[in-house]
């Protein structure tokens, strides 16, 4: 069965191990059968519970990304409102209006990174939960 993980259809999968039984033992007996359901029930849920576990990393991954991206845009809004704040002692109206506006643009962009994080996430999960929930029967 093991020669067989690559094929990625579980139908050509199965055919191939049962004509390599058939070869093995002349013909397919109930006990050989009830095997090879057996072990081929045992390599769906390995193969499954990996791709669980690969999807979790990826998801996390992608979150910390969202998060790093955010909270650079958290610091720029800082910097835009130190220099807002900077041009207002100046008194540069015009450029501080501008910095504040450009501070609350950057405030509202690191935001919705983390929002799209939170999202990317919470359907990651679900997918994750959809594909745990499967059993073998599925």
């Amino acid at each position: 069965i093991g020669s067989f993980k690559g094929e990625s259809n579980e139908e050509s999968r199965l055919i191939g191990v049962l004509h390599k039984a058939q070869n093995l033992f002349g013909y397919l007996s109930v006990e050989v059968m009830d095997e090879i359901a057996d072990a081929m029930l045992n390599l769906r849920e390995s193969s499954s519970k990996k791709a669980v576990a690969h999807k979790a990393i990826v998801a996390k991954a992608v979150e910390n990304m969202f998060e790093r991206q955010s909270q650079k845009w958290e610091e720029r809004a800082g910097k835009f409102l130190n220099q807002s704040e900077e041009a207002k002692l100046k008194n540069q109206t015009d450029r501080s209006r501008i910095m504040g506006e450009l501070s609350e643009k950057a405030e509202n962009r690191s935001e919705n990174l983390l929002k799209i994080g939170q999202t990317v996430k919470i359907r990651a999960e679900q997918r994750m939960g959809e594909i745990q929930g499967k059993g073998p029967n599925n």
